[in-house]
């Protein structure tokens, strides 16, 4: 029986009779005879350092006449290892066609992320499909970037859920008067009940102090765990596996990637690409990189062995492409070592001056362009940039600096009818918070169009 066949596609009050009558049944029977639901976080095997990975949020709740409306999850992580990039909805979130999804990333005390659903909120007529009655599938899923750093190979890396209030992994009933708390709760290296009654913050489940008014306890929760695989074999630098790292022949090949694209590392790509990470700094495939490794082959830096560097933040580097004069030019507070920019579009870019040098190719309907160095110390200056013939529109942009800072990008359009600033989704002149607020109204509440002159 598909889900579209059962009971979720009655009226309205029949769920909410459906969720009442398993209220009684609550008061009614032991938990035991009633509790089916459950939350697990996947383990996730293999996972190859350096890569991005799903970590999947399933549902089960084949035996419970319980209708849900919503739910409250917190969830905890190892930050050195694991990078959430994102989270989204999954499919039998989609599939109910439940209305409000949204997660929040904690930095402070308790680090992790918050993950929020809610079947029905108040948007006048639409209405969810179904409200996970007798059904099974995944809420929700982590997409985590795995640190490419050998000293994490081999490891399991937990993915925990958290208590750090009463309101955390709790679910809600359909009409919103109970709230269904952790009843039995097993952690991720060994799935046998850890669940006690503790303080928070803690990993063993709701406390007693949570209990009271409609509150009860129906819902266990599996953690889950990351397990790292041993990285393959490489050497920092060594991009073409020869066994001499950061030579020039690496330099090249890491100029054809930016130009052609990952088809280039055709020996071992998994470990071509991890040898990328020539800066330590766990991000692989960088301009960053590029220009670490140019300073080493000069002899102006030397390697970097496995643990991971910090580094420092630079200002924003702002590109400005005048459509009409066909001209790009650089904002910046100092110079750069290296900029690499990909045009939607078949433009012919020229370097407008300067010591450094400039390659393009031109695939799939877009150029990429790398200006970079390749004697003498690398200096691209404030000012005009390149010219170009052709028709192309700058949709991304990235650089680097002499001394490894993580610097920002931004691009201005001007020319062709349009003076829009990417990312000033608000058309307020200016990229800055109300921009993020103003996209998630849009995303979340279904508010107006963001500004769309340029590719956001």
């Amino acid at each position: 029986m598909s889900i579209h066949d059962s009971v979720f596609t009655k009226p309205r009050f029949y769920r909410e009779l459906l969720s009442a009558v398993a209220m009684l049944m609550l008061l009614l029977l032991p938990a035991t005879a009633f509790t089916q639901v459950s939350v697990t976080i996947e383990d996730y095997f293999d996972a190859e350092p350096g890569h991005n990975i799903p970590m999947e949020i399933t549902l089960q709740n084949y035996d419970s006449l319980m209708a849900l409306g919503g739910f409250d999850l917190r969830i905890d992580y190892d930050a050195s290892v694991l990078t959430l990039m994102n989270v989204t909805s999954g499919w039998l979130f989609n599939d109910c066609d439940w209305e409000y999804f949204t997660y929040r990333i904690y930095t402070e005390g308790i680090r992790g992320v918050g993950i929020v659903g809610i079947a029905d909120i108040n948007n006048g007529a639409h209405h969810p499909d179904c409200y996970f009655e007798g059904v099974a599938g995944v809420l929700a899923v982590l997409e985590f970037h795995v640190a490419s750093d050998s000293v994490y190979s081999g490891q399991a890396v937990p993915v925990r859920f958290v208590w750090t209030d009463c309101g955390n992994n709790a679910f809600s009933n359909v009409s919103g008067d109970t709230l269904l708390l952790s009843r039995y709760v097993y952690d991720w290296f060994d799935h046998t009940p850890i669940h006690a009654n503790d303080t928070m913050p803690t990993y063993n489940g709701a406390p007693d102090a949570c209990l009271g008014g409609n509150s009860t306890r129906m819902v266990d929760y599996y953690s889950g765990k990351v397990t790292i695989n041993e990285e393959p074999f490489f050497e920092r630098g060594d991009l073409n596996l020869n066994g001499i790292p950061n030579e020039i022949a690496d330099y090249v090949l890491f100029a054809n990637y930016f130009l052609y694209g990952l088809s280039v590392f055709d020996i071992n790509p998994e470990a071509q690409i991890a040898a990328s990470d020539v800066n330590a700094d766990g991000l692989v495939l960088t301009v960053r990189d590029y220009i670490y490794l140019y300073r080493i082959i000069i002899g102006d830096a030397l390697p970097y062995p496995k643990a991971p560097i910090d580094t420092i933040q630079g200002d924003t580097a702002v590109f400005a492409i005048d459509l009409d004069a066909k001209t790009v030019t650089l904002e910046y507070s100092d110079s750069l070592a290296a900029a690499y920019l990909v045009f939607d579009g078949d433009i012919i870019p020229t370097l407008a001056g300067g010591a450094m040098t400039l390659d393009y190719a031109f695939t799939d309907s877009t150029t990429r362009v790398l200006i970079y160095p390749f004697s003498g110390k690398p200096v691209i200056t404030p000012g005009l940039l390149l010219t170009y013939t052709g028709t192309g529109t700058l949709v991304y942009a990235e650089v680097a600096d002499y001394y490894n800072a993580m610097i920002p990008t931004g691009i201005v359009e001007t020319g062709g009818g349009s003076t829009h600033v990417c990312g000033d989704v608000d058309c307020s002149g200016d990229v800055d918070i109300d921009d993020v607020v103003y996209l998630l109204i849009y995303i979340i509440l279904g508010g107006p169009e963001p500004c769309a002159d340029c590719p956001l």
